[in-house]
C-alpha cells in the first residue's frame, strides 16, 4: 500500500490549478493521499481592501482632531493605490471570464477556475488521477485543512477524529477578513483497507507557532497535540503542517546560509536545523522518523518567484514526519519540494511511503534469505546426512565423528554418556587384533 502525504502553507493566497496538477500528480501511483494545509482560507482582494481601509480610517480618525488636513493629505495616495489595485482586478476578472469561453476546457476545470477555495481545487484536481475525497476523515477548523482521499478500490473507515487547539485560543484575528483558528492541529484516525490488508492510520496537520527564538514554545504545542493524537493506537502515523522549526542562530548567519543554499550544501544547513536538535533531545519525537531534507529551505520566499525574503532566515518550515509500528515495514520512496507551486511564501513538501503486509512476505525476500543461510552454513549444512542405521537413530552422528573426530565423543563418554560410549567397540576391536596376531605366530611355527 502507497500513501502520499502533502503539506501547503497557503498563505490565505488562491491556488493555481495548472500548478496544483503539476504538484499532485505525483500521488497518482499511490492509494491514499493526505493533504495537510494551513491558512487556505482565501481571503478576497475587496475584503482585504475593506480591511484596510477600516484601518486606514481609524488611524486618520485618531489624528483628525489636531492634524486633520495633514492626515486628509496622507490618505489621498492611499485611496490612489486602491483606485489602480480595483483597475487590476477588474481586468484580471475580465481575462479569466474570456478563458472560461474556451470549449476545450472540462466543467471540472472551469468550475476550479472560478472557485476560490484551496480544498475545492485540490479536490477537482485530484480527481483526475482517480481519488475520490472521504469527508468523514477530512477535516476543517480555521485556517487548518486535513483531505484524505483515497483510490476507488480503498476503503477507509472513520475511528475519530479531534481539533487540537494549542492552548485554546483563537489568534490572528482579522478585520472583517475570517482569518481566525490560525495554530493548532488536526488529528483524524481512520483504518485503511486494501485486498484484505488492513492498518489503522493517524493523520495530524498541525501549525506551530512562529519566529525565531521560540524554540520551547513549539515543543510546548506539539507535546499538546500529540497528546490528544493517541499515536501509540496506530499501526502508522503522520504529522505533516507548517511545524516553523527554523535554523539556530547560534550555529549559522544570514551570508553562510545564503553561501549553504548557492552551493547546495543542505548538510551543512541541517546540522543547524531546530528539528534534529528536538529529535536528538528524546522527547516527543523520539519515536518518530524524520526525512533527510536534501531540497532547499520552503521558507520564506516571495511568491511568484525564486528568491528569498531577506526579512526572515530561510529554514524547512513545512515537514512531514511519521511514525510504524514495529510490525509494520515502510519504506520512503520519494521526499522532496515542490517549487513549481509559487503562489504563496512557502513551498510545499510531499513524502510518499509505501506500508508492506506483514503477513505477506516477498517471494524475493525468501530467496535471499535462503542464499545467506547457504552461504554461512555451505561447508557444513551439504556434508551432514540423517543416519538411518537402526543402531543410532540420530541424526548425522558418523558425518560429525569423520568431521570432527572422536575426541568430543570420547570426552563426552568420559562423563558417562550412555548414547555416545563407544569404549566397548574400541576393547573389542583390541582383542580381536591381539587374538589375530596370536594365530599368525602358530601357523608360523607349525
Amino acid at each position: 500500500m502507497n500513501l502520499f502525504v502533502a503539506t501547503l502553507n497557503v498563505g490565505n493566497r488562491p491556488l493555481e490549478p495548472d500548478q496544483l496538477n503539476r504538484w499532485l500528480r505525483e500521488a497518482k501511483h499511490c492509494d491514499v493521499c493526505i493533504v495537510c494545509l494551513q491558512e487556505a482560507h482565501v481571503v478576497k482582494d475587496r475584503d482585504l481592501e475593506r480591511g484596510k481601509s477600516v484601518a486606514a480610517l481609524l488611524a486618520a480618525g485618531a489624528l483628525a482632531w489636531p492634524t486633520w488636513g495633514l492626515s486628509c493629505c496622507l490618505a489621498i495616495p492611499y485611496v490612489c493605490r486602491q483606485r489602480q489595485k480595483r483597475e487590476k482586478r477588474h481586468e484580471e476578472e475580465l481575462a479569466e471570464a474570456r478563458a472560461l469561453s474556451n470549449p476545450s476546457l472540462s466543467p471540472q476545470q472551469k468550475r476550479a477556475r472560478v472557485t476560490l477555495g484551496s480544498s475545492r481545487r485540490i479536490r477537482d484536481c485530484l480527481h483526475h488521477l482517480g481519488f475520490s475525497v472521504r469527508k468523514r476523515p477530512s477535516l476543517a477548523w480555521g485556517q487548518l485543512r486535513l483531505l484524505v482521499f483515497a483510490k476507488r478500490d480503498v476503503s477507509v473507515v472513520l475511528k475519530r477524529h479531534k481539533v487540537a487547539r494549542v492552548g485554546g485560543k483563537i489568534i490572528n484575528r482579522d478585520l472583517n477578513t475570517g482569518l481566525m483558528g490560525n495554530k493548532g492541529g488536526l488529528v483524524s484516525t481512520f483504518v485503511v483497507e486494501k485486498e484484505g490488508f488492513a492498518t489503522t492510520c493517524t493523520a495530524i496537520n498541525a501549525h506551530l507557532p512562529a519566529h525565531e527564538g521560540k524554540f520551547h514554545e513549539r515543543m510546548d504545542a506539539l507535546e499538546e497535540i500529540l497528546k490528544k493524537a493517541k499515536v501509540l493506537r496506530s499501526d502508522i502515523a503522520v504529522l505533516a503542517g507548517d511545524l516553523n522549526w527554523r535554523l539556530d542562530t547560534d550555529h549559522v548567519w544570514d551570508g553562510s546560509v545564503e553561501h549553504c543554499i548557492r552551493e547546495g550544501d543542505w548538510k551543512s544547513l541541517r546540522e543547524a536545523d531546530e528539528l534534529v536538535r528536538a529529535h536528538e533531545q528524546h522527547g516527543v519525537l523520539s519515536d518518530w522518523t524524520v526525512p533527510v531534507c536534501d531540497f532547499p529551505p520552503t521558507f520564506k520566499l516571495k511568491p511568484g518567484g525564486i528568491e528569498y525574503d531577506p526579512k526572515r532566515l530561510p529554514a524547512w518550515c513545512d515537514r512531514v514526519l511519521f511514525r510504524a509500528d514495529t510490525t509494520i515495514r515502510t519504506v520512503v520512496r520519494s521526499h522532496r519540494s515542490f517549487p513549481v507551486v509559487d503562489t504563496s511564501d512557502h513551498r510545499p513538501v510531499g513524502l510518499e511511503l509505501t506500508i508492506q503486509d506483514p503477513s505477506k512476505i516477498p517471494e524475493s525476500r525468501i530467496r535471499s534469505f535462503g542464499k545467506k543461510i547457504r552461504r554461512s552454513f555451505g561447508r557444513i549444512l551439504p556434508q551432514i546426512r540423517e543416519d538411518q542405521s537402526p543402531k543410532n537413530q540420530r541424526p548425522g552422528l558418523e558425518t560429525f565423528r569423520s568431521k570432527f573426530g572422536g575426541s568430543i565423543f570420547t570426552s563426552i563418554a568420559g562423563h558417562g554418556h550412555p548414547e555416545f560410549s563407544d569404549t566397548d567397540d574400541d576393547e573389542s576391536e583390541a582383542a580381536s587384533d591381539v587374538s589375530a596376531s596370536s594365530d599368525d605366530e602358530e601357523s608360523q611355527e607349525s
